[in-house]
């Protein structure tokens, strides 16, 4: 038996099976490629002579910041849905900023109201000592004011709560194309 990768777009992959009586195709949801890969006994490494030249995509880390789990969980799950590794996590602003520089994350996602220290000042903090911190600001609707001074102190783009994944993750592929 043959598998053919025909497509890859995340968060799909399109297969197609190579069977005595012909191909069958499957469309299959949220597939790991390093799986699939190790499920053939093929090294991660050797994945690149199967993809054809295809590049791997990097896989970038997060750090997401709410003082709620439920919204933590959420965001990390759009940040898997688009190939992301949550690095780590914090609940208030200081957490944030030690999280930030201990961890490194590619990009942060962060809420503006939290308790001891708010998302603003925490990310002021956080551009003042690195300016190439690509942070994301997440705020309810009614907060327009706070958004616009997130994005003033350096924030690159922000969520409105509630969020919808895909809007999400549109808007975290928006602000990844910048580290290409």
């Amino acid at each position: 038996m043959r598998i053919a990768v025909l497509s890859m777009v995340c968060p799909r992959l399109l297969l197609r099976e190579d069977m005595q009586t012909g191909w069958r195709h499957f469309r299959i949801w949220r597939v790991c490629l390093q799986k699939l890969y190790q499920a053939r006994g093929v090294n991660c490494m050797q994945q690149k002579g199967i993809r054809r030249g295809m590049e791997t995509p990097p896989q970038y880390k997060f750090l997401i910041v709410d003082d709620s789990v439920f919204a933590r969980k959420n965001m990390g799950k759009v940040v898997e849905m688009i190939g992301g590794v949550v690095a780590g996590e914090a609940t208030t602003g200081r957490e944030a900023i030690d999280q930030y520089f201990k961890l490194k994350p590619d990009v942060v996602v962060m809420d503006v109201s939290m308790p001891e220290m708010e998302g603003l000042e925490a990310l002021s903090k956080i551009k003042e000592q690195d300016k190439d911190a690509r942070v994301i600001i997440v705020s309810s609707l009614g907060y327009e004011e706070l958004v616009k001074k997130a994005l003033s102190l350096g924030a690159k783009h922000f969520i409105a709560k509630p969020f919808q994944p895909d809007k999400a993750a549109e808007i975290i592929r928006f602000v990844l194309k910048e580290i290409k």
